[in-house]
């Protein structure tokens, strides 16, 4: 009998111990940067004294906030909304806050704007642009560097995008040069996830802007001869 009680308590302890590291699939680890309509969100969740737990997802930009009348603020229940912030966003979410406290670990300077109410709950997280002791990625992180090659249909992207006068304002591609992404915002650090995202998950870096090639020293990097390329950059052929 002694022994049987043993082993119920092993068991018990062992799926106390699963459900635990289970819940933790709510917290995210790495640095975010909030869209403005997020942030004044965020402020908003702040200023409602109800309020209880903001969820965002991992680019910045769909974020939701939930009353623990509605979810008892239960780690289980925190995975189920989790899993709706990533439904409704199609994108990775997580718990930024409760309402005294910061969830998301590492997330870095994740303010656009400075705002009161932020910092008298949680302490400065205004993001400036420039490197801080919360901020682990500069903007000179987003340029390329090094020789690149160019895949045949990232080239004619490119070429598209130098061409075509539309919203797009800076064009991204991966190191290996077959993905590349066009981008409308000027968060460059929420441009580089969504390339991330639309990539395979390969590390993506700022290539280009309508007027120059900022990759640093990328060699000529295009695999035909594109009058498109020509015009807006110059001759950046790779000729075999």
């Amino acid at each position: 009998m002694k022994s049987v009680l043993i082993k119920l308590s092993l068991f018990v302890i062992a799926v106390f111990t699963i459900s635990a590291c289970q819940t933790a699939s709510y917290i995210q680890d790495r640095p975010l940067l909030l869209s403005n309509g997020a942030a004044s969100h965020f402020v908003k969740f702040l200023e409602d004294k109800s309020a209880s737990e903001f969820y965002i997802d991992t680019l910045g930009y769909y974020s939701v906030y939930y009353y623990c009348k509605d979810t008892n603020c239960r780690a289980g229940l925190r995975n189920q909304n989790i899993a709706a912030c990533e439904r409704d966003s199609g994108s990775e979410c997580g718990l930024l806050a409760t309402k005294h406290s910061i969830h998301w670990k590492n997330v870095g300077n994740f303010m656009p704007f400075q705002s009161e109410i932020v910092f008298q709950t949680y302490g400065d997280y205004f993001y400036d642009g420039k490197i801080t002791k919360k901020s682990s990625r500069d903007i000179s992180d987003i340029k390329g560097k090094g020789p690149i090659q160019l895949s045949n249909y990232v080239a004619q992207k490119l070429a598209n995008f130098a061409d075509q006068f539309g919203r797009e304002i800076d064009f991204y591609v991966t190191v290996d040069g077959k993905h590349g992404y066009s981008s409308t915002t000027n968060n460059r650090f929420v441009a580089l996830a969504k390339c991330k995202q639309a990539s395979e998950n390969k590390e993506c870096y700022l290539l280009a802007t309508r007027n120059k090639i900022v990759w640093n020293e990328p060699g000529n990097f295009m695999p035909a001869k594109l009058k498109a390329i020509k015009d807006a950059y110059g001759d950046f052929y790779f000729d075999k």
